[in-house]
């Protein structure tokens, strides 16, 4: 194989190395062969021209032909003649592809599925620049130019994933850069002729890895570590590219979203806790707080509710600047403000709890409004250490006439397609909806009688946190209803799946009861993992999102006023939270948050439990780190003399006072010529220094025992006690200037010295560790490619 077609080869696999970076973009895998395939192509496209001597002019063009012809069989090989003749049906359906990935980038935010049009973008995109790497590369002969059109496959992924690329996709596309430059660099040795072969023991054999090589992979080893190790050292560069934070996409007005995770997953653990755990303190001027909710789950799987990824425009969506009132929410509203302390450590996720309706949120960092699952999310930051922010709220209060006057037909097609798509169940879950709603007209009252149906004591359901799980096999909704044992998560997924059956659009919430109110206090309230909470939701026209109540004896849990009939008997379990204050059913433990009425209003930093921070306390900066390390690397190198010092004199050799000597001397400044004798050194050293005649006669009988250890007869030789060294170190540094003292001292050139000496010593080593490895793996490769010349 000659050199240019190793090139080629080298070519392809850095693009395909490279092409990792994509991966973060993609929901799916169902890309990567597509677009491998691509690479793969222009690759033989590559070798094939080069096999058959054409002009490397015409070496690009092909490549991009045989780019085309692949596109068009993979994405539109339906539309071609005979399966390989284009027609006009074959360019009409690439460009719609086209035009739906287009479509696709501007309406989707990472992570996307793999629709035909976005991975035909990308197939060709690769494509693209394999073939320009090819060509700056291979026909040009520039193979380190060649890493910029390989930085573009960086450029985007880095620019809108929340998290950064990552550091293996980094790592990937570097090593296949880096493997073009070595290929490149055994090339241009090549043209130098072959290596004269040596007969010393142990020397190489011709085709063997020369130095040049070894030198090219340590200074590339070395870069690609520097990259990857110094931003995450240095506070804020870690976000650039391998890394994401909040500085990515701070300011930008692309899309923003958030992977979410099925919340009432953890629900069961938080409520069994055996000791309850504070999650958050809010204060607040609602005389009747309602429930706070997190987030919301819009897709029933047949064994509970999921959530769609949230979605929002960075710019635009910042709930600093305001929240427009929900579509189709023109119920009656209480205006309310709320201040919320999430208590360290103990709550840590992506949605901020927040009460109904809010209008705007003053919070830190950046959060955005999910407007169809009214979630304030952050695709950047948790609720982990989150100082605590304001809430202004205007709290729909439905009133139960209106939601029975409200039409079937009203829904929007925004809530009908989300909200209101069909479900499949079990023919059991289906027949009871259709029984208990049969003799209701409206959609408010099925809605009543499906919460009815749990909330009834005569219908035997049990709020249990030890609920048997449902067989293999066995439908889980349809367990439940036969079981009739559950908690929360159970009550809000069968009530909610039944209200879709009846055709009522739904969802289920997660979030939190209203808590406990903190003893002593009439607006400052404790919220522990007690009251996590799920509920289920239904929509109506002209009031829009409704909290339904079917789970009995929850803490907390309160079945809304709107929700029971007019003529229902008062005893039935549930009150208007609109109407009844909550009281405290368990006061806080001593040192927990009843210190003080208005704790959040003076320091929320004391409401913390335990000992030390609190919610607000948002921990050490990480630029303190920036103060400490510089600290410590100025006192390490003084501290370091100190340590050589003694460990030189514990041990003292026949030259331990000339190396002594030589450091003293470097620290004030004094350069060595190494070709000096021991007295000629001392003598120029006198020159430039001159000692007081102790010093000086000291000075000499070092030189004089430095020069019988080094060339008189063994039994001849005799050192020196550190006296002699001590007080020549004196003398020298009080002939130099203030300055030069404190830097021999507490900064010694010649400590300094030393350690890079042997931090390069212990690089090296290691890098000989690699490349030696690296060359035996290559080495059967350079030798057939040795003889082949």
């Amino acid at each position: 194989m000659t050199i240019k077609e190793q090139l080629t080869l080298a070519s392809g696999l850095a693009v395909a190395l490279s092409s990792a970076a994509l991966w973060g973009l993609y929901a799916e895998t169902g890309w990567f062969w597509p677009v491998l395939g691509a690479v793969a192509v222009v690759t033989i496209a590559g070798l094939v021209g080069r096999r058959l001597g054409l002009p490397r002019l015409l070496q690009p063009l092909l490549g991009l032909f045989s780019l085309g012809a692949y596109l068009a069989v993979v994405f539109a090989g339906s539309t071609l003649d005979y399966g390989v003749v284009p027609t006009g049906s074959t360019v009409d359906l690439l460009q719609a592809l086209v035009t739906q990935g287009r479509l696709d980038i501007v309406q989707l935010a990472p992570p996307v599925p793999p629709g035909k049009g976005l991975v035909l973008l990308s197939a060709a995109g690769v494509g693209g620049i394999a073939v320009l790497v090819d060509l700056i590369a291979v026909v040009l002969n520039r193979a380190a130019v060649a890493g910029l059109p390989l930085l573009v496959l960086f450029a985007v992924p880095s620019a809108v994933l929340p998290g950064g690329l990552g550091g293996v996709p980094f790592v990937l596309g570097a090593i296949g850069w880096l493997g073009l430059l070595m290929v490149e660099g055994s090339e241009r040795v090549g043209r130098w002729g072959t290596p004269m072969p040596s007969a010393l023991p142990g020397a190489r054999p011709v085709g063997d890895d020369s130095s040049l090589g070894r030198v090219g992979r340590r200074i590339g080893f070395a870069a690609v570590g520097m990259a990857v190790v110094v931003p995450l050292l240095v506070p804020g560069l870690e976000h650039r590219l391998i890394g994401g934070g909040e500085g990515a996409l701070g300011g930008g007005s692309g899309s923003n979203s958030q992977k979410t995770y099925n919340p009432i997953t953890k629900l069961k653990d938080q409520l069994t806790l055996p000791k309850p755990s504070e999650l958050l303190l809010y204060q607040t001027n609602d005389p009747s707080p309602d429930y706070l909710r997190m987030t919301t789950l819009d897709r029933y799987t047949g064994d509970g509710w999921e959530a769609s990824d949230l979605s929002a425009f960075q710019k635009e969506s910042q709930v600093q600047k305001g929240i427009e009132r929900p579509i189709g929410d023109n119920a009656e509203r209480r205006d309310l403000t709320m201040r919320i302390a999430i208590v360290r450590d103990h709550l840590d996720v992506f949605w901020l709890p927040v009460p109904f309706g809010p209008t705007k949120i003053d919070v830190e960092g950046t959060w955005l409004w999910d407007t169809t699952s009214q979630t304030v999310f952050s695709a950047q930051r948790s609720t982990r250490d989150l100082p605590a922010y304001d809430v202004e709220a205007s709290r729909p209060l439905p009133d139960r006439d209106a939601l029975a006057l409200a039409e079937a037909g009203g829904v929007p097609p925004v809530i009908s397609k989300k909200y209101g798509k069909p479900i499949s169940v079990a023919p059991y879950v289906q027949a009871l909806t259709d029984r208990i709603t049969a003799d209701h007209a409206t959609a408010y009252d099925k809605a009543v009688a499906l919460q009815a149906f749990f909330s009834n004591p005569s219908n035997g359901f049990v709020y249990d946190f030890n609920a048997s799980q449902p067989q293999r096999g066995e439908d889980a909704l349809q367990a439940f209803l036969e079981g009739r044992h559950g908690f929360c998560e159970q009550y809000a997924t069968a009530m909610a799946a039944m209200l879709r059956v009846a055709g009522i659009p739904s969802r289920v919430a997660v979030g939190f009861t209203p808590g406990v109110l903190v003893e002593g206090s009439r607006d400052t309230y404790v919220v522990t993992t007690n009251e996590a909470h799920a509920w289920p939701e239904a929509w109506f026209a002209g009031t829009g999102w409704v909290r339904f109540e079917p789970t009995p004896a929850a803490s907390g849990a309160r079945v809304p006023d709107y929700s029971v009939p007019a003529n229902a008997d008062p005893t039935t379990p549930g009150q208007d939270p609109s109407t009844v204050v909550p009281t405290p059913t368990a006061s806080p433990q001593p040192g927990s948050f009843g210190k003080d009425l208005d704790l959040l209003e003076r320091d929320p930093a004391a409401a913390a439990p335990g000992t030390g921070g609190g919610p607000t306390d948002p921990g050490p900066s990480r630029w303190l780190i920036v103060p400490v390390a510089l600290a410590v690397l100025l006192t390490l190198p003084f501290l370091l003399s100190v340590v050589r010092r003694r460990h030189r004199w514990s041990r003292p050799g026949l030259l331990t006072a000339w190396a002594q000597l030589q450091d003293d001397a470097t620290d004030v400044g004094y350069r060595w010529n190494p070709a000096d004798s021991p007295r000629a050194a001392a003598n120029r050293l006198l020159a430039c220094h001159p000692l007081p005649t102790s010093a000086a006669e000291a000075l000499g009988r070092i030189a004089l025992a430095t020069e019988q250890a080094r060339y008189a007869p063994p039994g001849r030789q005799q050192g020196l006690e550190s006296g002699d060294a001590t007080l020549v170190r004196s003398a020298l540094q009080q002939t130099a200037t203030t300055r030069v003292r404190l830097r021999a001292k507490y900064f010694p050139p010649s400590t300094v010295q030393w350690a890079a000496h042997v931090v390069s010593e212990r690089v090296a080593d290691l890098l000989d560790t690699v490349d030696d490895a690296i060359s035996r793996v290559t080495r059967p490769i350079r030798r057939r490619t040795s003889a082949a010349r």
